[in-house]
Order: structure tokens, then C-alpha cells, then sequence
């Protein structure tokens, strides 16, 4: 039954023993210290970005550049933003093609990455279809999930047409232009209402004065 002794002898954490072998050091690796926290680590990429130098590497750390990076674009923001807008506008058929690149090779990731960014920003996936269908139809108008919201608060959380308490939460409401976009409506926050999902569907493309369930006549 010696087996049995040996079952009973408590067998390592894997995951601690992973991290011991991630602190040692092999002594053949050159060390490197950074420039900013003064800490020194193997002078690999796994600690280091890479960089035109001598020995390729930045002279800060990974995550001290990160923090650098970070601090940076916090203090230039808006210098920043308008540096990458002037160059995707002027470099814009060049951005287009390495997009639709890094589409082809990462094709899964991003499906998977989509699929989660519509449920949980569903407000503004949903406001961003409803601009773009516009912007096809060339309705003009544009409209935020702040303007949503601003509208929902201004109707006290009811349909716009029968009066019913709608939920924010999930699929609790739509949003309805009054004029349709396939009437020649805008797309603008004035031309649009919170309604139960029911009276949306069926008032569909009608005007009001079409659809008098909806009790709005114009």
C-alpha cells in the first residue's frame, strides 16, 4: 500500500511553481536598468520595448513606459487626438487598407471582440447603426446616447405613444423617428422618441397622422 503514502504527500501549487521559475534569472542574461524606477531586469523583450539603440531596447521598462505613455497622452490629449485625425484624413486610403489587413489576419478575435462590445455598450452600438443609416440615406441629423437618454428622462421613462413605463435595461425600449427615415425625417435628436418595442413595430415607416393607435397627430 505504499502508493497510498505517497498520494497522501500535498503536491506543489503549479501556478506558484510557475512564478518561482519566472524569477529566476539565468546568469548568462545580461541585466538592464531603467532609466526611471532604477530597477534592474533582463535585458530581454519581455521587460523591454524594443528601440533603435545599440542594444535595441528602451532605456525605461515596459511598464514604466506604459505609465510614460499614458501620463503623456493625459497631458496632450486633445494635441494628440488632432494629430491622429489630420493624419487618418490625409492618410486615409493607406489607414483603410492596413484596417482591412489586420481584419483578414485577426478575423476570429475581432468577431469575438464585436460581439462583446454590443452587449455591453449597447446604447452606443445602437446609436451608431442609426447614424450610419442616415448618413446612406443622406437624411442629415446626428443624435448621442447622452440625447437618448435626455429624451427618455423628458418623457419620465414612458412610451412616447401609449403612455406604458419602459425599462432601460436590456431591450426595454426602441427609439422612434416620428417622421421615418424613409420619409425624408432627420436624424437629429428633434425628430426622435422612446417607445415600447410594440408601438414601434407597428407604426414601422408610417407618419403619425397614418397611424392614429399611436394617438399623435401631426
Amino acid at each position: 500500500m505504499w502508493w497510498l503514502a505517497v498520494l497522501a504527500i500535498p503536491q506543489p501549487d503549479e501556478r506558484k511553481v510557475s512564478s518561482l521559475m519566472e524569477d529566476i534569472v539565468p546568469q548568462d542574461i545580461p541585466q538592464k536598468q531603467c532609466t526611471a524606477c532604477l530597477k534592474e531586469f533582463p535585458a530581454t523583450t519581455k521587460y523591454f520595448y524594443t528601440h533603435k539603440s545599440k542594444d535595441t531596447l528602451r532605456s525605461q521598462c515596459k511598464k514604466c513606459c506604459n505609465q510614460t505613455s499614458k501620463q503623456n497622452y493625459q497631458d496632450h490629449k486633445e494635441e494628440i487626438n488632432n494629430r491622429h485625425r489630420e493624419y487618418q484624413r490625409t492618410h486615409l486610403a493607406e489607414a483603410n487598407e492596413r484596417a482591412k489587413k489586420h481584419a483578414r489576419l485577426h478575423r476570429e478575435e475581432k468577431k469575438a471582440y464585436d460581439r462583446y462590445y454590443q452587449q455591453t455598450h449597447r446604447e452606443v452600438t445602437r446609436a451608431a447603426w442609426r447614424n450610419r443609416h442616415a448618413r446612406k440615406l443622406n437624411n442629415g441629423g446626428f443624435h448621442t446616447v447622452a440625447d437618448i437618454a435626455k429624451q427618455y428622462k423628458n418623457q419620465r421613462g414612458k412610451c412616447y405613444y401609449c403612455k406604458t413605463k419602459i425599462s432601460q435595461d436590456k431591450r426595454g425600449y426602441d427609439v422612434d423617428h416620428v417622421i421615418p427615415l424613409a420619409r425624408g425625417g432627420s436624424n437629429g435628436p428633434e425628430n426622435l422618441v422612446v417607445t415600447c418595442p410594440t408601438c414601434n413595430r407597428s407604426k414601422n415607416a408610417r407618419m403619425p397622422h397614418e397611424w392614429p393607435q399611436g394617438g399623435r397627430l401631426l
